[in-house]
């Protein structure tokens, strides 16, 4: 079974084009403009068309991959991440923040810092969970990190919006 793809477009993707693009891989064929890569799966080859049409799920589009001294955070609350909040933590942990960027999404909030130093993936995630993140989202970071998908830069990510 495929458990993640990722969509290369050359145009502003839409659902509709990428569902389009989805079914045509299943069946061998391409899409012009659309890029289609099976980033993981198990079983057998991707070239089995069975297994192409197994996988039903949702696209985004990226807005930050994974940096060694970045950390990614998701907040599911109406209320932006506190400063105060991340300067203790960052004196708890003797590290300090370059840059803290706050977006406003349409359910929370994201938060990217850049830290004085490079962590390694254990760190992050425990860094993020400390921050306030969303435990959902950490414990699947926690998953990829164990599964050794940790060298991949998509193991933490944040998406800008889902594809409609």
């Amino acid at each position: 079974m495929i458990h993640q793809l990722q969509y290369r477009c050359s145009v502003r993707p839409t659902k509709s084009l990428l569902d389009k693009a989805r079914e045509a891989w299943v069946k061998g064929e391409t899409v012009a403009g659309v890029r289609i890569l099976p980033l993981s799966w198990s079983g057998c080859s991707t070239k089995n068309a069975v297994l192409r049409g197994a996988y039903v799920g949702n696209a985004g589009i990226v807005k930050q991959y994974h940096k060694a001294g970045t950390t990614l955070t998701d907040h599911d609350t109406r209320k932006a991440p506190s400063l105060a909040l991340i300067w203790r933590i960052a004196r708890l942990c003797g590290i300090k923040p370059l840059l803290v960027r706050m977006d406003r999404t349409r359910r929370g909030w994201h938060c990217v810092i850049v830290w004085n130093r490079r962590f390694n993936p254990m760190e992050t995630i425990a860094l993020q969970c400390a921050l306030g993140s969303d435990l959902r989202r950490e414990t699947y970071n926690l998953a990829r990190v164990f599964s050794g998908k940790a060298r991949n830069k998509r193991w933490n990510l944040l998406f800008s919006e889902k594809v409609k």
